[in-house]
C-alpha cells in the first residue's frame, strides 16, 4: 500500500492501558427467578428493567423519570422505551431501548 514502516511495538508502550472492567458477572437464569418472585412489588418492574435494558446499579442513581421517553408503532401504542442513562456525564450517555 505504501513504503511507511510502523514499529508497532513502540506505539502501542505508549497508547495508555484500558480499564479494567469490575468483577461481575451476569446473572443466571434461577438467579432472576428468584429476584423476580420476591414479595415486594418495586422489584419486578426494577428487575424487568434491568434485564430488558441491560443497565446497571449503578445507573438507578443518574435515571430520572425525564431519561424515561416512550416508542410507539404506528397505532400510537406505547411499544418500548427509550431510557438515557447518566445523563449528567456528558462523555457516558447512553441510549438504550426496553420492552
Amino acid at each position: 500500500m505504501n513504503d511507511i514502516q510502523v514499529s508497532w511495538k513502540k506505539i502501542s508502550r505508549g497508547v495508555p492501558r484500558g480499564r479494567q472492567a469490575a468483577n461481575d458477572r451476569a446473572p443466571t437464569r434461577e438467579e432472576i427467578q428468584r429476584l423476580l418472585e420476591y414479595p415486594d412489588r418495586r422489584i419486578k418492574p426494577i428487575g424487568y428493567t434491568m434485564i430488558s435494558s441491560g443497565i446497571r446499579i449503578g445507573a438507578w442513581d443518574f435515571l430520572r423519570w425525564k431519561h424515561v421517553r416512550p416508542v410507539c408503532n404506528e397505532k400510537g401504542e406505547v411499544v418500548a422505551a427509550k431510557l438515557i442513562v447518566y445523563a449528567k456525564e456528558a462523555r457516558r450517555i447512553l441510549f438504550i431501548h426496553c420492552s
